[in-house]
């Protein structure tokens, strides 16, 4: 009878446990030694700091103080990513760093917070490039080049902002584009042959 009851006991401790592991947090917590970011479950709110980065200019030392610990970290020659929990956990932020030093960032906007694509046209006039990712993608790519700046837009709410080291069409076009499999033209994908 002994036995039952601490098998029976047992078994409801796992039980509790499993349901407190289920429940979703409110927050998405990265740590570091100096700083713990805590990112809200609220969409409204301003959780990031990628726009204080400079590219160019910002060292790996200053994404970290910036930022916190990234969730996880990957390598491919020179070139470090470091990805950046968001209030939905199905998207990152990402900054991507060339010789310790920030070559861009992504930054995934929720709100209004980092203003309209109106505000930015206000600030800096008419965009350089307008770019697609796909056809079926109903937001472009509004490149700004001498602000290092473009967003994904439907021309009204922001989605992402991507901060870039400013430079010319050329380069542009040759590196951050090809990179992010951007095109000039909205390409219509071929349906297969019957």
């Amino acid at each position: 009878m002994k036995k039952v009851f601490l098998i029976a006991g047992f078994i409801i401790l796992v039980f509790i446990i499993f349901l407190i592991f289920l429940q979703k947090p409110n927050q998405q917590i990265s740590t570091t030694q100096n700083k713990t970011t805590i990112v809200p479950r609220d969409f409204t709110k301003d959780y990031s700091s990628l726009n204080k980065l400079f590219p160019g200019k910002s060292t790996k030392d200053d994404v970290l103080r910036i930022n916190g610990v990234p969730l996880s970290t990957t390598t491919n020659g020179n070139e470090t990513t470091l990805y950046y929990p968001t209030p939905n956990r199905d998207f990152q932020n990402i900054v991507v760093l060339k010789n310790n030093v920030e070559f861009y960032s992504i930054e995934n906007i929720f709100d209004s917070y980092r203003g309209t694509y109106e505000n930015f046209q206000t600030a800096y006039g008419t965009p350089d490039l307008t770019l697609y990712n796909t056809s079926e993608d109903p937001f472009i790519w509004q490149i700004f080049l001498n602000q290092g700046l473009g967003v994904k837009t439907n021309n009204k709410d922001i989605i992402k902002i991507l901060y870039f080291i400013p430079q010319t069409e050329e380069e542009f076009l040759l590196t951050l584009a090809k990179k992010l499999n951007l095109s000039k033209e909205n390409i219509t994908p071929e349906a297969p042959l019957p």
